[in-house]
């Protein structure tokens, strides 16, 4: 088939009248167009320059990947430098009679790990559990924990 200056062949399996009408109203339309899609080496470009997106893209995500690990540890440094300054902080105001004494970290770990499961807990009854499992706290204590890590018991 010729249209304008070009030559345009149609090929391929078709089963039906519609789809080869469909083949040369593209053809005739636009015929630049479907012969750059119809050559084979427009194609393979097209998939050349698709698997080096795709390369660019795992390249990025790799990066992404190594970025976010960064960040983790970065974030992890930073609780861990919090969990300093808040344990710091209740061991100075954790004052007995005469001197300050340090809150048990054992407690720490299992008031925070009671209150997070529970939110609605209070002293009272993180106390009672505490005792239940042996962990020996105060209220004090047990208040100064809520304040610093769940902003509770003022």
């Amino acid at each position: 088939m010729a249209v304008d200056s070009l030559f345009l062949r149609i090929n391929g399996p078709y089963t039906n009248e519609g789809e080869i009408v469909k083949k040369v109203s593209e053809a005739v339309s636009d015929p630049r167009k479907f012969l750059v899609r119809s050559d084979p080496e427009y194609v393979l470009s097209r998939f050349d320059q698709y698997d080096k997106s795709l390369q660019d893209l795992r390249a990025a995500n790799d990066a992404l990947g190594a970025a976010n690990a960064a960040l983790r540890t970065e974030n992890q440094e930073l609780k861990d430098e919090l969990d300093k300054v808040r344990i710091a902080s209740m061991n100075n105001q954790n004052v007995d009679w005469f001197s300050k004494k340090p809150v048990p970290p054992a407690g720490i770990a299992r008031v925070t790990e009671l209150k997070k499961n529970d939110p609605a807990m209070t002293i009272a009854q993180v106390s009672k559990e505490l005792q239940t499992e042996g962990i020996k706290m105060t209220d004090q204590e047990i208040r100064l924990v809520f304040q610093y890590y769940f902003n509770e018991g003022f």
